[in-house]
């Protein structure tokens, strides 16, 4: 899809379409800055629109992401590289402790764990998860 078409797109197709990015509120909201000379100016846009949060509204959104669980059991549809990491594989016992860290973690910054899953695979999940 060229931006061009990015820029013709209904607000429900805009929304549809990059919401994956931060979130679906940030993508209506930008929705009504188009159209975009490129997707760099697209990114930047949402970025910057994130950047005027209060820190509330930021926890808010994180608190908005797929739940990680979800993410290692597949059943992520926005998580294309997380079913390329391995996570199908996890043994019961791994997976245990992958619900262990992760209920810790939220239990400690009160949002989901959260990792770019890019060049990742579950044992340095595991040791992120871990270590945070």
């Amino acid at each position: 899809m060229t931006i061009h078409d990015a820029n013709v797109l209904t607000r429900e197709e805009f929304v549809s379409t990059f919401r994956w990015i931060f979130e679906h509120s940030i993508a209506e909201q930008v929705s009504e800055l188009r159209p975009f000379p490129s997707y760099q100016f697209l990114h930047h846009a949402m970025k910057k629109r994130v950047k005027k949060y209060t820190i509330e509204e930021r926890v808010a959104l994180l608190q908005t992401l797929p739940d990680f669980i979800e993410t290692i059991r597949g059943q992520n549809p926005y998580n294309y590289v997380g079913k390329q990491s391995g996570f199908r594989s996890l043994t019961p016992r791994e997976y245990k402790k992958f619900i262990a860290y992760h209920n810790k973690y939220i239990k400690k910054f009160g949002f989901p764990f959260i990792i770019a899953m890019r060049g990742h695979n579950k044992q340095s999940v595991y040791e992120a998860l871990k270590r945070d």
